[in-house]
C-alpha cells in the first residue's frame, strides 16, 4: 500500500461525514448541498487519484436522477399544500432517542443537489478513467 492509499482510506470517511455536516447544517450556517456535494465531490476524486477506483456502489445515472428527482419533488411539493414554488418550513418532532429534532423542509432540496452533484463528480472521474483504459488499449494494438 502506498503512502497516498493509506492517507486516503483514513481520511475519505472523514471527509463524508463532513460532507454530511455541511448538508445538514446548510441553512443555519456556511454550508448546503452544494457546498457539502463538491466536498464529497473531493473525497471522491481522491480516493479515484489513490485506487483508480471511484465506485459509489450504484450507477451515477442512478445517482444523478435520484437527486433531480428530490429536488423536484422537494420544490413542487409545497404547491400541493397551496404554498408557492420552493417555499419552506420547519417540521418538527419529539423522537424517543434523540429527543426535540427540527428540520427546515428546504433539506431536502439540499440533499436532492448533494445527490446530484456527487452523481455526477463520480460519474466525470468514470468517463475520464474510460478514456484513459480505451488510449492504453489502443496503444497495445499498435
Amino acid at each position: 500500500m502506498t503512502l497516498l492509499g493509506g492517507v486516503t482510506r483514513a481520511l475519505f470517511p472523514t471527509v463524508l461525514v463532513f460532507s454530511l455536516y455541511l448538508l445538514l447544517v446548510g441553512h443555519y450556517g456556511p454550508g448546503g448541498g452544494f457546498a457539502a456535494g463538491l466536498v464529497a465531490g473531493l473525497a471522491f476524486v481522491l480516493r479515484h487519484i489513490a485506487t483508480g477506483s471511484a465506485a459509489l456502489g450504484v450507477r451515477p445515472p442512478v445517482v444523478i436522477g435520484t437527486g433531480l428527482l428530490v429536488a423536484l419533488l422537494a420544490a413542487l411539493a409545497p404547491v400541493a399544500f397551496g404554498a408557492p414554488v420552493l417555499a419552506t418550513t420547519k417540521l418538527a418532532a419529539d423522537l424517543p432517542l434523540l429527543g426535540p429534532v427540527s428540520v427546515q423542509t428546504s433539506l431536502f432540496l439540499d440533499v436532492g443537489v448533494y445527490l446530484l452533484i456527487v452523481g455526477v463528480v463520480v460519474d466525470l472521474l468514470r468517463s475520464l478513467g474510460a478514456g484513459i483504459e480505451r488510449d492504453m488499449r489502443d496503444e497495445g494494438e499498435r
